[in-house]
This record gives C-alpha cells, structure tokens and sequence, in this order.
C-alpha cells in the first residue's frame, strides 16, 4: 500500500515537474525571442544615431571646407583689385 502510494505521488510530482518544465521553455522561449526583437531594434536605432552622426560630421568639414575657399576667393578678388589698380597706374 506504501508503495503504491508512493508511486503515485512520485508520478504526480514527476507531471507537476513535467508542466512546470514545460512552462519554464516556453517562457524561456517567449523571452528569447522577445530580447532578439529587443536586439534589432536597438542594433537598428545604433545604426541610425551612427548614419546621422556620420552626416553631421560631414556637414560640419564641408562647411569648414566652403569657408576656407570662400576665404581663397576673398583673397583672390581683393589681389585682382589691386593689381588692376597698380597695373593702370602704370599705364
């Protein structure tokens, strides 16, 4: 009687582990795929801050760049002023 009684609780508890096993993978599952989304998401807003971070630098030495030319012809038109100037006076 002991015994069977035994094995019967030793098969319920061997379900009730069964379940919560079971339960444990799904969730474990749900919550592996749940941090994948999570990953590409974020892996995805990185790449975008890194694109955006990436123009604004650029801007930032084109803009430099166009300063420093516009400077050059600033230069060049004032040289070309006075040259033409000296060059009639001694005409």
């Amino acid at each position: 009687m002991v015994s069977v009684v035994f094995d019967i609780f030793s098969f319920f508890t061997c379900m009730y582990l069964t379940i919560v096993l079971s339960k444990y993978l799904k969730l474990q599952q749900k919550l592996s795929n749940l941090f994948h989304c999570y990953k590409v998401f974020v892996d995805e807003e990185a790449e975008t801050i890194a694109k955006e971070w990436e123009h604004t630098v650029l801007q930032d030495t084109l803009g430099k760049e166009l300063q420093q030319l516009n400077k050059c012809l600033e230069q060049k038109e004032v040289y070309n002023v006075t040259y033409k100037h000296f060059s009639t006076m001694t005409i």
